[in-house]
Protein backbone atom coordinates (compact mmCIF):
# COMPACT_ATOMS: atom_id res chain seq x y z
CA UNK A 1 0.00 0.00 0.00
CA UNK A 2 1.30 3.45 -0.84
CA UNK A 3 2.26 6.22 1.59
CA UNK A 4 -0.39 8.37 -0.09
CA UNK A 5 -3.08 5.98 1.13
CA UNK A 6 -1.78 6.09 4.70
CA UNK A 7 -1.64 9.90 4.58
CA UNK A 8 -5.28 9.89 3.50
CA UNK A 9 -6.22 7.59 6.40
CA UNK A 10 -4.30 9.82 8.80
CA UNK A 11 -6.23 12.83 7.52
CA UNK A 12 -9.55 11.01 7.89
CA UNK A 13 -8.93 10.15 11.52
CA UNK A 14 -7.72 13.60 12.52
CA UNK A 15 -10.59 15.19 10.60
CA UNK A 16 -13.04 12.87 12.34
CA UNK A 17 -11.78 13.74 15.81
CA UNK A 18 -11.92 17.45 15.04
CA UNK A 19 -15.48 17.57 13.72
CA UNK A 20 -17.44 14.95 15.63
CA UNK A 21 -18.54 14.76 19.23
CA UNK A 22 -17.00 12.24 21.57
CA UNK A 23 -18.79 9.05 22.55
CA UNK A 24 -21.24 9.40 25.36
CA UNK A 25 -19.97 8.50 28.82
CA UNK A 26 -16.47 7.96 27.46
CA UNK A 27 -13.68 7.36 29.96
CA UNK A 28 -10.48 9.29 29.23
CA UNK A 29 -8.43 7.49 31.88
CA UNK A 30 -8.96 4.01 30.41
CA UNK A 31 -6.95 2.45 27.60
CA UNK A 32 -5.36 2.43 25.22
CA UNK A 33 -6.90 -0.79 23.99
CA UNK A 34 -7.52 -2.61 20.73
CA UNK A 35 -10.43 -4.98 20.22
CA UNK A 36 -10.65 -7.60 17.50
CA UNK A 37 -14.07 -9.02 16.68
CA UNK A 38 -14.72 -11.52 13.94
CA UNK A 39 -17.16 -13.61 12.00
CA UNK A 40 -16.67 -17.34 12.50
CA UNK A 41 -13.97 -18.53 10.11
CA UNK A 42 -11.81 -15.39 10.32
CA UNK A 43 -8.55 -15.93 12.21
CA UNK A 44 -8.55 -13.29 14.95
CA UNK A 45 -5.95 -14.95 17.20
CA UNK A 46 -3.35 -15.11 14.45
CA UNK A 47 -3.90 -11.43 13.69
CA UNK A 48 -3.80 -10.56 17.40
CA UNK A 49 -0.41 -12.28 17.66
CA UNK A 50 0.88 -10.27 14.68
CA UNK A 51 -0.37 -7.11 16.40
CA UNK A 52 1.40 -8.14 19.59
CA UNK A 53 4.71 -8.56 17.75
CA UNK A 54 4.33 -5.37 15.71
CA UNK A 55 3.19 -3.08 18.48
CA UNK A 56 5.84 -4.25 20.97
CA UNK A 57 8.71 -4.27 18.48
CA UNK A 58 10.08 -0.90 19.59
CA UNK A 59 9.09 -1.06 23.26
CA UNK A 60 12.16 -2.18 25.25
CA UNK A 61 10.64 -1.87 28.72
CA UNK A 62 8.78 -5.10 29.64
CA UNK A 63 6.27 -3.32 31.88
CA UNK A 64 5.25 -1.01 29.01
CA UNK A 65 4.55 -3.80 26.53
CA UNK A 66 1.05 -4.54 25.25
CA UNK A 67 -0.73 -7.79 26.17
CA UNK A 68 -3.15 -10.02 24.29
CA UNK A 69 -6.18 -10.82 26.47
CA UNK A 70 -8.50 -13.74 25.78
CA UNK A 71 -8.47 -16.68 28.19
CA UNK A 72 -7.14 -14.32 30.87
CA UNK A 73 -10.66 -12.92 31.26
CA UNK A 74 -12.04 -16.35 32.15
CA UNK A 75 -9.13 -17.21 34.46
CA UNK A 76 -9.21 -13.91 36.38
CA UNK A 77 -13.01 -14.00 36.69
CA UNK A 78 -12.95 -17.58 37.93
CA UNK A 79 -10.32 -16.67 40.51
CA UNK A 80 -12.40 -13.77 41.84
CA UNK A 81 -15.45 -16.04 42.06
CA UNK A 82 -13.45 -18.91 43.59
CA UNK A 83 -14.71 -21.18 40.81
CA UNK A 84 -13.01 -23.54 38.36
CA UNK A 85 -12.76 -21.80 34.94
CA UNK A 86 -14.98 -24.47 33.34
CA UNK A 87 -17.82 -23.33 35.63
CA UNK A 88 -18.10 -19.95 33.93
CA UNK A 89 -17.15 -20.72 30.32
CA UNK A 90 -20.80 -21.37 29.42
CA UNK A 91 -21.47 -17.64 29.80
CA UNK A 92 -19.37 -16.94 26.70
CA UNK A 93 -21.51 -19.35 24.73
CA UNK A 94 -24.57 -17.19 25.45
CA UNK A 95 -26.06 -20.00 27.52
CA UNK A 96 -28.35 -19.53 30.50
CA UNK A 97 -29.32 -21.88 33.25
CA UNK A 98 -33.04 -22.30 33.85
CA UNK A 99 -34.50 -21.19 37.16
CA UNK A 100 -34.79 -24.83 38.21
CA UNK A 101 -31.17 -25.52 37.21
CA UNK A 102 -30.03 -22.59 39.35
CA UNK A 103 -32.06 -23.78 42.34
CA UNK A 104 -30.75 -27.34 42.08
CA UNK A 105 -27.14 -26.20 41.72
CA UNK A 106 -27.41 -23.71 44.58
CA UNK A 107 -28.58 -26.55 46.86
CA UNK A 108 -26.09 -29.13 45.67
CA UNK A 109 -22.86 -27.22 45.11
CA UNK A 110 -20.80 -25.09 47.46
CA UNK A 111 -19.36 -23.44 44.33
CA UNK A 112 -22.71 -22.06 43.18
CA UNK A 113 -22.73 -18.53 41.79
CA UNK A 114 -25.68 -16.95 39.96
CA UNK A 115 -25.54 -16.10 36.26
CA UNK A 116 -25.88 -12.41 37.10
CA UNK A 117 -22.97 -12.49 39.54
CA UNK A 118 -20.79 -14.30 37.00
CA UNK A 119 -21.63 -11.75 34.29
CA UNK A 120 -20.99 -8.78 36.60
CA UNK A 121 -17.66 -10.26 37.65
CA UNK A 122 -16.58 -10.82 34.04
CA UNK A 123 -17.54 -7.25 33.10
CA UNK A 124 -15.59 -5.89 36.08
CA UNK A 125 -12.53 -7.93 35.11
CA UNK A 126 -12.72 -6.57 31.57
CA UNK A 127 -13.02 -3.05 32.94
CA UNK A 128 -9.92 -3.63 35.05
CA UNK A 129 -7.99 -4.68 31.94
CA UNK A 130 -9.30 -1.60 30.09
CA UNK A 131 -8.26 0.67 32.96
CA UNK A 132 -4.73 -0.75 32.99
CA UNK A 133 -4.58 -0.28 29.22
CA UNK A 134 -2.13 -1.43 26.55
CA UNK A 135 -4.18 -4.54 25.85
CA UNK A 136 -5.51 -6.33 22.78
CA UNK A 137 -8.87 -7.99 23.51
CA UNK A 138 -9.74 -10.87 21.20
CA UNK A 139 -13.50 -11.38 21.09
CA UNK A 140 -15.21 -11.61 24.52
CA UNK A 141 -17.60 -8.77 23.53
CA UNK A 142 -14.69 -6.37 23.96
CA UNK A 143 -16.08 -3.98 21.34
CA UNK A 144 -19.13 -3.27 23.51
CA UNK A 145 -16.93 -2.38 26.48
CA UNK A 146 -14.72 -0.14 24.34
CA UNK A 147 -17.65 2.07 23.31
CA UNK A 148 -17.10 3.86 26.63
CA UNK A 149 -13.32 4.06 26.25
CA UNK A 150 -12.09 7.06 24.31
CA UNK A 151 -8.62 5.62 23.66
CA UNK A 152 -9.68 2.51 21.79
CA UNK A 153 -9.50 1.07 18.32
CA UNK A 154 -12.01 -1.55 17.18
CA UNK A 155 -11.40 -3.98 14.34
CA UNK A 156 -13.97 -6.25 12.69
CA UNK A 157 -12.92 -9.23 10.59
CA UNK A 158 -15.45 -10.54 8.08
CA UNK A 159 -15.59 -12.53 4.87
CA UNK A 160 -18.24 -13.87 2.45
CA UNK A 161 -20.13 -16.87 3.83
CA UNK A 162 -18.96 -19.24 1.06
CA UNK A 163 -15.31 -18.42 1.77
CA UNK A 164 -15.81 -19.00 5.47
CA UNK A 165 -17.59 -22.31 4.88
CA UNK A 166 -14.70 -23.62 2.77
CA UNK A 167 -12.14 -22.34 5.29
CA UNK A 168 -13.86 -23.99 8.27
CA UNK A 169 -14.53 -27.18 6.33
CA UNK A 170 -10.85 -27.53 5.42
CA UNK A 171 -9.49 -26.49 8.81
CA UNK A 172 -11.68 -28.84 10.86
CA UNK A 173 -11.99 -31.55 8.20
CA UNK A 174 -15.77 -31.48 8.23
CA UNK A 175 -18.41 -31.28 5.51
CA UNK A 176 -19.44 -27.90 4.15
CA UNK A 177 -22.92 -28.50 5.53
CA UNK A 178 -21.48 -29.00 9.03
CA UNK A 179 -19.27 -25.94 8.55
CA UNK A 180 -22.30 -23.80 7.66
CA UNK A 181 -24.13 -24.99 10.77
CA UNK A 182 -21.07 -24.23 12.92
CA UNK A 183 -20.72 -20.72 11.47
CA UNK A 184 -24.41 -19.89 11.99
CA UNK A 185 -24.23 -21.03 15.61
CA UNK A 186 -20.99 -19.24 16.49
CA UNK A 187 -22.01 -15.95 14.81
CA UNK A 188 -25.32 -16.06 16.66
CA UNK A 189 -23.63 -16.72 20.02
CA UNK A 190 -21.16 -13.86 19.57
CA UNK A 191 -23.91 -11.38 18.72
CA UNK A 192 -26.01 -12.58 21.65
CA UNK A 193 -23.04 -12.24 23.99
CA UNK A 194 -22.72 -8.53 23.26
CA UNK A 195 -26.44 -7.88 23.59
CA UNK A 196 -26.74 -10.02 26.73
CA UNK A 197 -23.75 -8.47 28.52
CA UNK A 198 -24.10 -4.82 27.59
CA UNK A 199 -27.69 -4.40 26.44
CA UNK A 200 -26.56 -2.90 23.15
CA UNK A 201 -27.18 -4.11 19.61
CA UNK A 202 -24.13 -5.07 17.56
CA UNK A 203 -23.75 -2.62 14.68
CA UNK A 204 -21.06 -1.93 12.10
CA UNK A 205 -20.80 1.65 13.38
CA UNK A 206 -19.22 0.28 16.58
CA UNK A 207 -16.05 -0.52 14.64
CA UNK A 208 -13.32 1.82 13.44
CA UNK A 209 -12.50 -0.41 10.49
CA UNK A 210 -13.84 -3.63 8.92
CA UNK A 211 -11.64 -5.95 6.86
CA UNK A 212 -12.60 -8.58 4.30
CA UNK A 213 -10.34 -11.57 5.11
CA UNK A 214 -10.92 -13.08 1.69
CA UNK A 215 -9.24 -10.22 -0.17
CA UNK A 216 -6.92 -8.68 2.45
CA UNK A 217 -4.00 -10.61 3.96
CA UNK A 218 -3.25 -10.79 7.69
CA UNK A 219 -0.09 -8.71 7.22
CA UNK A 220 -2.03 -6.04 5.31
CA UNK A 221 -4.67 -5.93 8.06
CA UNK A 222 -2.03 -5.37 10.73
CA UNK A 223 -0.02 -2.86 8.68
CA UNK A 224 -3.07 -0.75 7.82
CA UNK A 225 -4.46 -0.89 11.35
CA UNK A 226 -1.11 0.10 12.88
CA UNK A 227 -1.07 3.26 10.76
CA UNK A 228 -4.55 4.16 11.96
CA UNK A 229 -3.70 3.34 15.57
CA UNK A 230 -0.70 5.67 15.32
CA UNK A 231 -2.91 8.35 13.72
CA UNK A 232 -5.25 8.13 16.72
CA UNK A 233 -2.27 8.56 19.08
CA UNK A 234 -2.72 5.19 20.81
CA UNK A 235 0.95 4.25 20.29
Amino acid sequence: MSNLFFKYLDYRFHSKSAHTTKRKTHIDSYGPLITISRHAGCSAREIANLFYLSINKNIPKPTAKWRCVDKDIILDSAKKLDLPPRKIEYIFNSQKRSTMDEIVESLSSRYYKSDNLIRKTIINVMKEFAEIGHIIIVGRAGVALSQHVDRSFNIRLMAPINWRIKHISKKHEITEEAAKKYIDEIDYRRTELIEEFYGTKLEDSMFDIIFNCESISKDEIVKTSMELIKAKGLV
